[in-house]
């Protein structure tokens, strides 16, 4: 009798997980954290524009040269106008990453992301979650109430004690 019961919790569970699709195109929780060490066939890569493709490649390529150089030989670092290079490359690459989500495969990913369901929206939904928990809540203490017997006053005695 466990087993089915389990099952079904757990097939209930994948279905509606799997139903939440909120896109990772321009979420800041998938933003790579080093432009520089992410392979180019990660998908934060190929979901970037071309031009920021080219040029997520091309700093690469600008990287590995100077680090044959000798400034990097003999200090151990970049120099500061590739420095600034790269610092700059990269706020390009996050700014071209965050605006993926207004790119029409985030969109249609996702047509309505202020609804929850057909006909409640996130906050919505949660305040009837909340609304139905509450008077849950509420029944078990009447129901506690009853069982315990302190819905009404003892009747072992005919005279009422307190009126």
């Amino acid at each position: 009798m466990k087993k089915p019961i389990l099952i079904a919790l757990l097939v209930c569970t994948c279905f509606m997980v799997a139903c939440q699709r909120r896109t990772k195109l321009g979420n800041p929780d998938y933003l790579p954290k080093n432009w520089v060490s992410v392979k180019s066939t990660a998908w934060q890569v190929t979901k970037l524009p071309a031009p920021y493709q080219a040029e997520l490649s091309g700093m690469k390529i600008r990287l590995a040269k100077e680090r044959k150089g000798q400034y990097y030989n003999l200090f151990g670092r970049y120099k500061p106008e590739t420095e600034e290079y790269v610092k700059t490359t990269i706020a390009g690459l996050d700014e071209a990453f965050f605006n993926l989500q207004y790119s029409a495969e985030a969109i249609l990913e996702d047509v309505t992301p202020e609804m929850k369901t057909l006909a409640d929206s996130h906050s919505e939904f949660t305040a009837g979650i909340a609304n139905v928990n509450n008077q849950n809540r509420r029944m078990i203490e009447a129901d506690w109430r009853d069982a315990r017997l302190l819905d009404q006053p003892s009747s072992l005695s005919v005279y009422p004690v307190v009126r």
